[in-house]
């Protein structure tokens, strides 16, 4: 799973989020590989910002796909996924992430632009 892929990467709060995983219910989100994230289990984790760790990869289309672990008030909350040109437009990726395809890299808010990540109120926990 693309959560477990971002969870290889070591940062502040990941052992809680790792422990939050063991409880994660996971529902769609969109069509580019999106997913909203609920978890049953876990104490908050003490992240640095609310996308700890990033995902890129190259696109069929020459764009960088970017997959984005949201975590809301400690807690495991999304999955965003989009594709972005050298041109700075966005698109759904033309192939969806894999567990095999990307790198991660961590602190990566900074270099998101603004407006790019769209802000939504913490799932409810289960």
């Amino acid at each position: 799973m693309v959560v477990d892929r971002l969870l290889e990467e070591r940062f502040p709060g990941r052992d809680e989020l790792v422990e939050q995983r063991r409880g994660l219910q996971v529902e769609s989100a969109d069509a580019a590989g999106g997913l909203f994230l609920m978890s049953s289990c876990g104490e908050p984790a003490p992240v640095e910002q609310r996308i700890p760790v990033e995902a890129p990869y190259p696109d069929d289309d020459g764009a960088t796909v970017h997959v984005l672990l949201h975590v809301v008030d400690g807690y495991l909350d999304e999955v965003e996924v989009f594709a972005r040109t050298a041109a700075g437009s966005t698109h759904p990726p033309t192939r969806p992430p894999s567990t095999s395809s990307s790198t991660t890299s961590t602190g990566t808010a900074s270099r998101i632009p603004d407006g790019q990540v769209v802000e939504r109120g913490p799932r409810r926990r289960v």
